[in-house]
């Protein structure tokens, strides 16, 4: 009697399985879409952006931070000193320094609006300092002021190399009180320091959070902001436009922005809303890949392409939406095409065209884009059937189930060790050469398998080579061979998943189950509770019997060299199982072919009732005169509960010969 693998689905065998992180395994290989998930990078978007639109933008300055203020009176006054009075003595430069810092202290603390009148005598180069707390002053009598200061006006008179320390000071105050004209004054402000006039406070850059805040203009505030990112400010403006300001805009404002070259950019760069693609008409635009992006990312495939026809060169973004593009019309030579150029084009990368534009997410973890372009590569050719060149990119790219589903079905044996031959040492290429060391066993190949099992799982290989040689062994007696066979079925039984488990499906090795088959959720297969078992629909249940034809239809398909049913789980306790079934054969001992039959039926008898079944009646009806088959008819089942029966079938400890067999009998059955 030959024992079959089965093709119930038991409750057992539809065990969740391990989470397969490539996104290309077989049948997906024909899904013109991706399980790869990507989305715009705003921070390096932004910084694209910026570098792109230098012609549009002022040169960029280092504005510093700055100080406190009272701090800042006391460092410009004395650089002031020194400039003009470098003559002085230490002594006297200091002197003028008290007098203004204490007069400065007392300005600070006092609400009386006349305490300038007792401002310290100084001489005259030092006027700018005096006008400038006069010209507050003003400010503070009159918080309605519609004009500038008259003391103001006198200090802005002066010549610029009387007015260097306040000039910026005086401009940023007008703009925090003039808040209608704010962008004019902040402007004059940071002009000032360009052109090199003091700024101890750090005001120039503090400006451009303060017009963020008080501007109404939607243009100069958009401009200010892409300059505030070239000069490495700290403000966050650009990066959440989007959410706080750009959708409470009105159609007219918006349209403002459009007819700005920078800020149409901008707009095209973060608003991923339709009014974009409305109101945008015929203007020029740079940014044609972003648009393409968003485009794409909505599921408008037609409007992905117009933007991309906009652009005069491609970039290392459009091309990449591209191959999407080609992938999803199922074009598979564009799409491999597309994926040459990017990685041609990666090589050159500008400042303005990073790869780092974009996120990519499988289900759980951030890769890199170029891993995504490899592992797009390595798919569009395995749909054209060129596993060798998919298997390289597929490697380069790091997806895993992908490059473990060509080496277990689509790669002869040979041919996948020829791919592992030539791999380092890393943990990946570890993996892989175990991967072809357990195909080799599955294949009987045992020197391939030793070559690269680990050293720790060798002893077992070795054991189950010497058993299997004895029980082929026709030189022996039959009850030896019968032994060496239950022997080595004990390997396979208990060590059979680290000696020929599947790197992918049905086992997932190491064996860690938690995603769900493919049919646990389809709605025309049908989970029976009570039995356990699964109907399934015939999409499923051909994925189910490993049909490769299903994924590849055509006269054309490739052959499949997997050596074990997609859905088998516990496939090599089957094995054992007709190990076993053979050694029972064998043996002309009823107590050994007993123990034999019980161990064959225990492997099978949570996975495939049925076929545990099989071995039970053997049992019973060929093994009469032990003790054991008599125990079993009176339970109407395995006798594996007493201990010693228990211990010998759960456990991978060799059977040493027939003397073992006897004391495990004497031990069950002592009164015998």
């Amino acid at each position: 009697m030959n024992l079959k693998l089965p093709l119930i689905l038991t409750a057992s065998t539809v065990i969740y399985t391990a989470s397969a992180c490539g996104p290309f395994f077989q049948p997906s290989y024909l899904v013109p879409g991706n399980a790869y998930r990507f989305s715009l990078n705003k921070s390096a978007a932004i910084k694209r952006f910026v570098e792109m639109h230098r012609d549009l933008l002022p040169e960029p300055f280092a504005f510093q931070l700055g100080t406190g203020k009272l701090e800042a009176h006391r460092i410009d006054f004395a650089a002031a000193v020194k400039r003009h009075f470098s003559k002085l003595s230490y002594d006297e430069q200091n002197k003028m320094l008290s007098k203004y810092m204490e007069f400065v202290g007392n300005w600070f603390e006092s609400t009386d609006l006349k305490l300038m009148d007792t401002y310290p005598a100084l001489p005259a180069e030092l006027d700018e300092f005096k006008l400038y707390l006069a010209g507050f002053d003003e400010l503070h009598k009159n918080p309605e002021l519609s004009t500038i200061p008259e003391n103001w006006q006198k200090l802005l008179a002066l010549p610029p190399e009387r007015r260097h320390y306040r000039t910026a000071w005086v401009h940023f105050i007008l703009g925090n009180h003039f808040k209608a004209d704010c962008h004019t004054h902040y402007d004059n402000c940071r002009n000032a320091v360009r052109a090199g006039f003091a700024d101890t406070q750090g005001l120039a850059l503090r400006s451009y959070t303060l017009e963020m805040r008080y501007g109404k203009n939607p243009v100069r505030l958009l401009r200010r902001a892409a300059e505030a990112e070239l000069c490495n400010s700290p403000l966050e403006f650009l990066k959440n436009a989007d959410r706080y300001w750009i959708n409470s805009l009105t159609d007219a404002q918006y349209l403002s922005l459009l007819e700005d070259p920078l800020c149409r950019e901008f707009l095209a760069l973060m608003d991923t809303s339709d009014r974009f693609n409305k109101m945008i008409g015929s203007y020029p635009l740079r940014s044609a890949d972003i648009r393409a992006c968003h485009a794409y990312c909505k599921g408008d495939i037609k409007l992905a392409r117009k933007y991309i026809s906009l652009l005069k060169e491609p970039t290392l973004l459009s091309v990449y939406i591209e191959a999407k593009l080609a992938r999803h019309t199922g074009n598979t030579f564009l799409a491999v095409k597309k994926l040459r150029q990017w990685l041609k084009m990666a090589k050159h990368v500008t400042p303005v065209d990073k790869n780092a534009l974009i996120d990519v997410y499988d289900d759980y973890f951030k890769t890199d884009v170029e891993k995504d372009v490899y592992g797009l590569l390595g798919s569009a050719l395995v749909m054209r059937h060129d596993f060798h060149e998919a298997a390289e990119f597929f490697y380069r790219s790091g997806s895993e189930s992908d490059l473990h589903n060509i080496l277990e079905h689509f790669f002869t044996l040979d041919e996948a060790e020829k791919f592992v031959a030539i791999l380092g040492n890393s943990e990946f290429d570890r993996q892989l050469k175990y991967l072809v060391s357990r195909r080799a066993f599955r294949e009987n190949n045992f020197g391939l398998a030793a070559r690269y099992l680990p050293e720790k799982e060798l002893p077992d290989l070795k054991n189950y080579i010497a058993f299997m040689e004895n029980g082929n062994d026709k030189k022996l007696d039959p009850d030896t061979r019968a032994i060496a066979l239950y022997n080595a079925a004990k390997i396979l039984r208990y060590h059979g998943m680290e000696l020929a488990g599947t790197q992918e499906a049905p086992d997932f090795f190491p064996g860690s189950y938690g995603t769900p088959l493919p049919y646990d959720g389809c709605k025309e297969c049908r989970f029976n509770k009570i039995t356990g078992t699964w109907t399934l629909c015939r999409e499923h249940w051909q994925w189910h019997r490993g049909d490769s034809t299903f994924a590849f239809p055509g006269f054309n398909a490739p052959k499949d060299h997997g050596t074990v049913p997609k859905s088998m789980r516990y496939h090599y306790r089957y094995r054992a199982a007709e190990l076993a079934l053979a050694a029972g054969r064998l043996a002309k001992d009823d107590d050994l072919r007993a123990v034999i039959y019980i161990f064959g039926g225990n492997c099978l008898r949570k996975t495939s009732t049925p076929e545990a079944d099989i071995f039970y009646k053997l049992l019973v009806n060929e093994c009469k005169a032990s003790l054991l088959s008599k125990l079993a008819d009176r339970q109407r089942w395995f006798p594996v509960t007493c201990v010693p029966m228990n211990k010998e079938v759960n456990h991978p400890t060799p059977l040493a010969g027939m003397d073992a067999v006897k004391n495990l009998i004497r031990e069950i059955f002592p009164s015998n």
